[in-house]
């Protein structure tokens, strides 16, 4: 995907859909949902889930003032059925709306839509009405168009000289709150996010001098974080660029194993017990057997330590009588 990519002259087209969640009228979301699932499951289950559907979608009621309310519009805020909900929705609208031939590309996540377009951009308008005309006008579409570039999600999209290229695109409200090095945190925890967020970078880099810009960045932000310089630099040689196509294009087969987990309280003494390696020794003698000799790699899992501040909110006050 994040490749550089040619294609003919077009427009990137970045489209957004407005307050998704409380626009999606639950008896069209329910007739969608039906539509939707009715190939996976069998007439007893479809109904099942469309019945306990309408249970979280029209049967919603909160109480304010010593009154009773229930919400008859959009998807009920909160519940964890609200995202998938209207995920199901929007593809069953999409999928029922006629291809266009000005369409040569289209994807989406969630309320975040990318698309390169052919026509103009009043053909894209028209086009894209079916939300609007599908719902009685609830779902709300908002459109920026550009023939150079244009953001999705966390990636900048450019197109020049009809070749497509990518950067990292963040958002200017990101205030870069990183773990603070003085945390007390396992120094792997630190280690680990370094490199996974340059490999984040260098998936979203198609470019040396792309990524070679974030790795600066992440440089700066890094040290007003508190890291040194040394322990930055000796994490940064895990990463190049050169490692960017095996990082794009390789996919690593599933296990079907259950992982063996240890979950531990971390302390800044834990390390001295060399738990770590006690486990590795006792795999190492384990996998030996051959019936063993499958058996997952073991892992620590770190929890945090209680603070004073937990032990002290969670303590709960207990009245005592007192004999008058």
């Amino acid at each position: 995907m994040f490749a550089n990519i040619r294609v003919r002259p077009v427009n990137l087209t970045y489209a957004n859909i407005k307050n998704y969640d409380p626009s999606i009228p639950p008896k069209l979301g329910l007739e969608a949902l039906r539509k939707m699932i009715t190939p996976h499951f069998s007439a007893s289950k479809t109904n099942l889930i469309c019945t306990l559907s309408a249970l979280t979608l029209e049967y919603h009621f909160l109480s304010f003032d010593n009154k009773i309310y229930q919400q008859v519009k959009g998807t009920t805020m909160g519940s964890n059925f609200r995202v998938l909900h209207a995920c199901l929705f929007l593809a069953h609208m999409e999928n029922s709306q006629p291809s266009h031939p000005s369409l040569f590309y289209f994807t989406r996540y969630i309320d975040d839509a990318f698309g390169i377009w052919t026509g103009t951009k009043p053909e894209l308008e028209n086009y894209l009405q079916f939300y609007n005309t599908s719902t009685n006008n609830c779902i709300k579409i908002t459109i920026a168009i550009s023939p150079f570039r244009l953001p999705f999600l966390d990636v900048w999209i450019n197109l020049k000289n009809s070749h497509l290229s990518f950067n990292c695109y963040q958002k200017p409200q990101n205030a870069h709150q990183y773990l603070s090095f003085s945390s007390d945190h396992p120094l792997d925890l630190k280690r680990h996010f370094i490199v996974n967020e340059l490999k984040r970078y260098l998936i979203r880099e198609s470019t040396p001098l792309g990524f070679r810009r974030m790795k600066k960045l992440f440089l700066s932000r890094l040290v007003s974080r508190g890291y040194p310089h040394s322990f930055i630099l000796e994490n940064y040689k895990k990463v190049r660029f050169s490692a960017r196509k095996w990082l794009v294009f390789s996919r690593k087969p599933k296990s079907t194993l259950i992982p063996v987990i240890f979950k531990l309280r971390y302390t800044k003494d834990t390390p001295r017990l060399g738990i770590h390696d006690l486990l590795e020794n006792l795999h190492a003698d384990l996998v030996i057997d051959p019936q063993l000799s499958e058996l997952p790699r073991p892992f620590i899992c770190w929890t945090k330590s209680k603070s004073i501040h937990s032990l002290l909110v969670k303590t709960k006050y207990k009245s005592i009588n007192i004999p008058t």
